[in-house]
Order: structure tokens, then sequence, then C-alpha cells
């Protein structure tokens, strides 16, 4: 698949193009993207996503939003939808185009849009001005077909990033990974920490919260960590660690079948069911109860799951 933030060259293949800021690929996304595949197949048009950069200037509609999943994470979800091409120019690339120049100039000549699909509350053009009828007359005069996408809902409620963050931020990650279609996944290098765990026979791997992204409530979390092609299941901690004096928001996973340094290692770490809240303990051996009790808990909860014998 490629990823280009080029609006400048005119593609030669005449494209569908799915619209939207995917800050996540959510399964309300996922039917804009499914739709527009559908129509580029029976269309025999190239599948292209047109969208822009998430870490630079948004439209003020979304300047507070944090994101639900990485670049990665959206494009491996893309790539296995049967997308060929990502546009993601910085926002502003394009941001003062009237609506006619956004829909002329760059999706009809510059993208080759010869079919367009987006969300039925997408807008458009120089301070957001354009909708969807507006969107439906311009393209319409090019001969360009536009579909809106109606929202996916999940009990009688429509499935949006800010529900998900809502429901991130409340720690209700079954929930989460509903909406989203994929578990909610902290990835990054692994760090070195204050090395507690390893004192207390409880080693962890440390990731750093990203800048940006929605923040899990803090807690304890069973996990289920990715090394490479290898799987294992986990307990997590989200937050500030406040019984030994660290208060930088961090993420630290105990993982119960694996032994090795994965200092520098880029790991995924998946929050499955949320165990407990934050707590402040009087001292390192109240810590360590607690923290046999999460396993305990944990370990329940996958066989629960997986039915699964968990080795520690």
């Amino acid at each position: 698949m490629k990823i280009t933030d080029d609006i400048t060259v005119t593609r030669e293949l005449p494209t569908a193009v799915a619209l939207g800021f995917f800050d996540g690929v959510h399964k309300g996304h996922q039917s804009v993207v499914g739709t527009m595949i559908e129509q580029a197949i029976d269309q025999q048009l190239r599948p292209v996503v047109f969208t822009f950069e998430p870490m630079g200037e948004k439209p003020d509609s979304k300047t507070s939003l944090s994101l639900l999943q990485t670049d990665e994470q959206k494009y491996s979800t893309m790539e296995k939808m049967g997308v060929l091409e990502v546009v993601t120019p910085p926002f502003t690339a394009f941001k003062d185009l009237t609506p006619e120049q956004y829909v002329k100039d760059l999706l009809y000549h510059t993208l080759h849009a010869r079919v367009l699909v987006c969300g039925e509350n997408y807008h458009f053009g120089k301070k957001a001005i354009g909708d969807t009828d507006l969107l439906k007359e311009l393209a319409g005069e090019l001969g360009i077909t536009v579909i809106t996408v109606p929202p996916v809902l999940k009990d009688n409620r429509w499935i949006s990033s800010t529900r998900i963050r809502q429901a991130i931020e409340k720690g209700d990650m079954v929930e989460v990974e509903e909406m989203l279609g994929a578990p909610y996944t902290l990835e990054g290098v692994v760090t070195q920490g204050n090395k507690l765990g390893r004192t207390i026979d409880f080693p962890t791997i440390n990731i750093p919260l990203m800048t940006g992204y929605t923040v899990p409530k803090y807690g304890v979390y069973l996990s289920k960590v990715i090394i490479g092609k290898e799987t294992h299941w986990g307990i997590t901690n989200v937050g500030v660690k406040p019984t030994v004096g660290t208060y930088a928001a961090a993420s630290e996973t105990f993982i119960f079948d694996y032994e090795g340094d994965l200092y520098g290692a880029y790991v995924g770490v998946e929050l499955k069911v949320f165990i407990r809240s934050e707590q402040v303990f009087t001292s390192v051996k109240q810590l360590t109860l607690q923290i046999q009790q999460d396993v305990k808990k944990a370990v329940a909860l996958i066989q629960t799951i997986d039915k699964e014998e968990v080795t520690l």
C-alpha cells in the first residue's frame, strides 16, 4: 500500500476515494472504507483514502481531540481491507481551498476521483463550510458519484470516535474493542524503568504513553503482549505509580510466560479487561501482595476468555 502526502501530482488511474479524518479506523470508519472498496471493485477504480496528517494542525472541530490509533495501526487495517493508497497531507496544504476548489482541483483533477464515499456528517472546504449536500452538487457537475454512509450503531447509539474515547477513559476495554473492531493497543519501544519489579519477582517492561493519544483510565488491566510474531498474556499498569514516587504517566507490563531482555524492542500491549483502579500503598510489601491478587484475577479471566492453561 502506498502512503503519500503528495497532492500535487495528478493520478493517472481513476479512483474511488474514501474521505474522513480517520483518527482510528473504528467500525464506522470501516463501513466508509468498505463501501469505497466495493465501489472500486465494481467500477474497476483504484481504491484510495484521503485524510490528513493527524499530529499537525487540525480543523477547529478537531483541535482538542486525542487519537485512538497510531498511523501504523490504521494503515494496517486499511491495507487488509484492500486500500492501495492513503493520501495524508498536512491540513495546512488544503485548508484554505474553497469547496469548489477542493472538489474540482484536488479530488477531481489531482486525485482523479470518480466515486467519493464519506460519512453523513462530512464537511470540507475553507472553514468547513461544505456539507454532503454541497459535495453531491459540486461532484455531480463533474460526473462524480457521491455515496454517504450512515453511522454504524451499537446498542442503538452511533459508534463514533468520541464514544470510543469516553469508553477508553472509563477503562471499558471490552466496549472499546467491540466498537473499534480491534483491541486498544499501546505500542512503542521498551525503555528502562526503576527496576522495582525485578526486586519483588514481578519484572516489567515499560512503554511510554504517546503524546496526543487517548489515555486509558489509570489502573491495572489484563493484557495481551505482542512481541514480534509471539503473543503472551500479562497484566499492565497504566498510571503514575504513586507508591514509589513516580508521577510521570506510563505503562508497565508483567508478562506471564516470558523470559528475556526486551529493552529497545518494539512491543504492542493490548488492553483487554480492566481489573482495578490505581491505588496508593503504604509499603512495597502491600504493593507486592496486591500484584499477586491482580495476577490471580487475570489468570481467572484468561481461563474464562480462552480456556487456556496459563504459565507464570
